[in-house]
């Protein structure tokens, strides 16, 4: 939604592009998972997996009110100096 409402918007660069990138990452996934690798390693695999969920779950929940300014945590600021609020 956010990039819809810029000027510079194109699918190229804000649709295929990262399909692409994540479709790149497939093959490794799948390979890390079909075998199952050896036991310490293995629920390594599952952690990880857990965080991916639990990080969607928080975002997925939290308040719209705290996303309305994500986009002031990237701003550029001069080096050597303090951002204030």
């Amino acid at each position: 939604m956010y990039f819809g409402r810029r000027a510079d918007w194109s699918p190229w660069s804000h649709w295929l592009m990262p399909l692409l990138g994540a479709a790149v990452f497939i093959p490794p996934l799948y390979y890390q998972y079909f075998p199952l690798p050896a036991y310490p390693v293995r629920y390594a695999n599952w952690v990880a997996l857990g965080w991916l969920v639990g990080g969607l779950i928080v975002v997925a929940l939290l308040p719209k009110r705290s996303l309305d300014h994500v986009e002031d945590l990237f701003a550029e600021v001069p080096a050597g100096t303090v951002p204030t609020k």
